[in-house]
């Protein structure tokens, strides 16, 4: 499964709990806000960025058949260039393609921009986890550990991106579409 260290680790996070005290310490109120932050981002890869790269995904397949159409009928003018019909469907498809492109440049870039956020977090989350783990309390040990890894998925996640946003970004200019 893609992302597997990703979905463990917001797992992992989002069931750690802090528990109730009798006499709890002095700094415990803090660390709740702290931890409450931390539980926050692992929900923002699950609820939004995990479904972010999975719909970008998606849409790929339904981009390369656009390419291909648009290829096909602009190898038709070539051999045919007075046919008005193809004409006026090639720049149809030109104009949606140029859309398509541009919407999917700007969903990569905020899923970049996500993944950069979340990627940041992650060190200071480890720190807060850690006082956790310190305690004793159940699974703050096991998200700390899968975070190391964590960290590397969403590296690599980051430069998947920044490519397919070169690609996205080289398309326009070499098709005109800026």
């Amino acid at each position: 499964m893609m992302w597997d260290k990703l979905n463990r680790y917001a797992d992992l996070v989002e069931r750690a709990k802090v528990p109730v005290m009798l006499d709890p310490p002095p700094w415990l109120a803090q660390y709740a806000v702290d931890i409450a932050q931390v539980k926050g981002h692992a929900l923002r890869w699950t609820r939004s960025l995990r479904w972010q790269l999975e719909s970008l995904q998606e849409v790929q397949p339904r981009l390369d058949r656009l390419l291909k159409l648009l290829d096909s009928h602009q190898a038709h003018l070539l051999d045919f260039p007075l046919d008005e019909l193809n004409r006026k469907k090639y720049t149809h498809l030109h104009h949606k393609l140029q859309q398509t492109v541009t919407s999917l440049l700007d969903l990569h870039e905020a899923c970049q921009t996500g993944l950069l956020e979340f990627h940041a977090h992650l060190q200071h989350d480890r720190f807060v986890l850690e006082r956790g783990a310190r305690e004793g309390w159940v699974f703050f040990s096991e998200a700390i550990a899968t975070s190391y890894q964590t960290e590397t998925e969403v590296h690599e996640l980051i430069q998947n991106v920044q490519q397919k946003i070169g690609k996205w970004k080289n398309l326009l200019e070499r098709n005109d579409m800026i």
